[in-house]
Order: structure tokens, then C-alpha cells, then sequence
């Protein structure tokens, strides 16, 4: 990569103009990527190492830190490369991003300024944004190139869930991508094992099914918790039962279905109270500050049950899992009872 950026202030850059300008030759010399697409994110990390290290000198001019001090990674940094131009140091996760620092993390908001041109350095962060009120992270805002990988859209994600089945010699049904990403999630990561996993499945079949993604696909605890409060809500007890079953044998946790049942529920009753103000649900997606398909899977099933009644769902699933934090409930009883309180609901309407 022949071209890099000095350390002039930036304003935050999508990822797609990202790779843009990776594979035009334009490297910024700090970049801060953080946001919960890991696949998206490692591949820009990728896509940045091949355009900056010459095949066979990555040893030799590459770093990847963690748990580290402000001290190693100027070090790192200022370390001349070793035949090329620039060297690539990669900083996983570092704390003070998130929590702010001492005066030794704090070297790192004096040094930025005066980066070496000699080093491209990542701060790869996991799913949540860095704390913009410590030091470090403003001091990146203001002189890095900052990236968020949010989880992709669903035009994006069945682009690329057809190319993958693609590239498996299958096509797909689009109900069957719509199946696959309700039921996996929107991580890429996950979605494209699966696509691996269902092109197994189908043998010598060229097209890939709805059926298919049901038949073998484990659902998420999102996927799996919506799909018992459905099936409780038409009164289909065994079910939901089991539905939570084929999740717990997957392992999930059982508190976690239940903050997630909580969750759905909330949003439900959210949903409820706006329909009764005759909000269409384009105008209840720009009010509501949820994904538009977790809020679209709501508006759907809001109407069975009339909106006060939603709410008070909702408020004792909240009591419920308050019992459990104080210690006076186990968690599979507080699941188990706010799964009875769904069910006799139905039976009142």
C-alpha cells in the first residue's frame, strides 16, 4: 500500500468506503474498528494486512497486543519495519477504550498526534462503542479513522448468503434466507456455517429450502424465544415447552431466555400502545429505537391480546425476574411461571 494518510482529523467512515479506499491504496495511519459484525470487521483487518505486508515479511513486521500497557504499543509502533515500508500492529480490546485509563494509558492520547509514519495501528474493539469520555477514545475520534461494523441489513445479508450458496453450487429460495436469518441471527459468522452446514443437508439437491433451514437450523435465543411466545399466544403449550427445550439441550441459559423473553415482551407491549394511537408500523420503526425486523415481528403479534393486558404481561415477567436477581426464585421457576402467565392469558381471550 503505496499511499498513507498523515493524522489530520477524520470524520467516522463507513465500512463500505473503508474497503474502498484498502483497495485503492489508502491507508489511514490509526484506525479504531468497533461495532458487533466480527465477520465484516476481521475481513477489513485482513484486507489491510495483505494491502500493507508483502507475502512471506508478516512475521516480521507484525503485532497483535492485548492486555497490554500505553508503553507497549508506542514501542510496538515505533519499531522500524523490516524490508517494507510500514509496519501493522493490531491492539484487541484494550480496557482503557472502555473505562479510561491512568496516567500510563493516558502516554497513548500524547503520542497520537505524532504517530510514526512507519506503522499502521488497529484498536479493534468488540460489539459496543469505546467510551467516548476517556481520554484515549477522544483522542481517536479526533485523530484516527473510526469504522462501526454494525450487524448488516437484510438486503446485504441475503447479498451475501446467496453468493455463499452460490459458491456451494446451490441456490436458495429467498423464503429460505428470510427462515435462515430469523432463526441464526444477523451474525455473518454464524449464518455462513450454517449455509455450509444446510448445502451438506440437501446432498445433490440444487435448491435449498424453507424446510431445509427448519429441519436443521438451531434457533437463536431471539428466534427460539419469539417462537414460544407464539406459540403461547395461539395456546400451543407443548410447543413453546418444546421449543425452550431444543434450547436448553443447545445449551442457552436459562436466564438469559428469560431476560430475552422479558425483552420481547416490553417491546410487544411498546408496540401494542402505538397501534392503539393508529401508528402504521413504518411510523411505530422510526419511533421505536429497536431493529425494524424485531419490532416488525412485534406489530404481528400485538393484536391478539388487547394493549393494557400486553403491559401487564410484561410487568409481571419483570417481577418474575426480579425474584430471581433478589434470590427468593430459581431461574427455571421464574421461566416456567412467566410462561404459565402467557399461556393463561390466552386462555382469558
Amino acid at each position: 500500500m503505496a499511499k498513507k494518510e498523515g493524522l489530520a482529523p477524520k470524520r467516522p467512515l463507513g465500512w463500505s468506503q473503508l474497503f474502498k479506499d484498502i483497495r485503492a491504496g489508502k491507508a489511514a495511519g490509526v484506525y479504531l474498528f468497533y461495532g458487533p459484525e466480527e465477520f465484516v470487521k476481521k475481513s477489513a483487518v485482513d484486507q489491510l494486512r495483505a494491502a500493507l505486508l508483502p507475502p512471506g515479511l508478516e512475521l516480521l513486521n507484525e503485532d497483535v497486543l492485548e492486555n497490554v500497557d500505553a508503553t507497549a504499543i508506542i514501542e510496538s509502533a515505533e519499531t522500524l519495519p523490516v524490508m517494507c515500508d510500514q509496519r501493522f500492529v493490531l491492539v484487541k480490546d484494550w480496557p482503557p477504550l472502555f473505562k479510561g485509563g491512568d496516567q500510563e494509558a493516558d502516554k497513548l492520547e500524547k503520542w497520537l498526534p505524532n504517530a510514526p509514519q512507519s506503522c499502521v495501528l488497529v484498536f479493534y474493539a468488540g460489539g459496543a462503542e469505546p467510551n467516548r469520555a476517556t481520554k484515549v477514545t477522544k483522542a481517536l475520534y479526533e485523530y484516527a479513522q473510526v469504522t462501526e461494523f454494525p450487524l448488516l441489513d437484510d438486503e446485504e445479508l441475503g447479498k451475501r448468503l446467496g453468493k455463499a450458496f452460490r459458491e456451494q453450487g446451490k441456490r436458495v429460495e429467498k423464503d429460505a434466507v428470510s427462515q435462515l436469518i430469523f432463526l441464526a441471527g444477523r451474525d455473518l459468522n454464524r449464518l455462513l456455517g450454517e449455509v455450509q452446514k444446510l448445502a451438506n443437508y440437501v446432498g445433490d439437491a440444487e435448491v435449498v429450502t424453507a424446510g431445509d433451514v427448519r429441519a436443521i437450523v438451531t434457533p437463536s435465543t431471539e428466534a427460539g424465544v419469539f417462537l414460544m411466545i407464539d406459540a403461547m399466544m395461539e395456546g400451543r403449550a407443548r410447543e413453546a415447552y418444546n421449543v425452550l427445550g431444543a434450547m436448553t439441550d443447545a445449551g442457552e441459559n436459562r436466564v438469559q431466555i428469560l431476560a430475552t423473553l422479558i425483552w420481547q415482551m416490553r417491546l410487544i407491549a411498546h408496540v401494542a400502545i402505538q397501534r392503539d394511537k393508529r401508528m402504521t408500523l413504518p411510523q411505530i420503526q422510526a419511533t421505536i429505537r429497536e431493529r425494524p425486523f424485531a419490532v416488525r415481528n412485534a406489530f404481528n403479534r400485538c393484536g391478539r391480546i388487547p394493549s393494557a393486558r400486553c403491559l401487564a404481561l410484561y410487568e409481571k415477567c419483570v417481577s418474575l425476574d426480579y425474584a430471581v436477581k433478589s434470590g427468593r426464585m430459581r431461574d427455571e421457576e421464574a421461566l416456567d411461571a412467566a410462561m404459565q402467565v402467557i399461556l393463561e392469558e390466552k386462555q382469558k381471550t
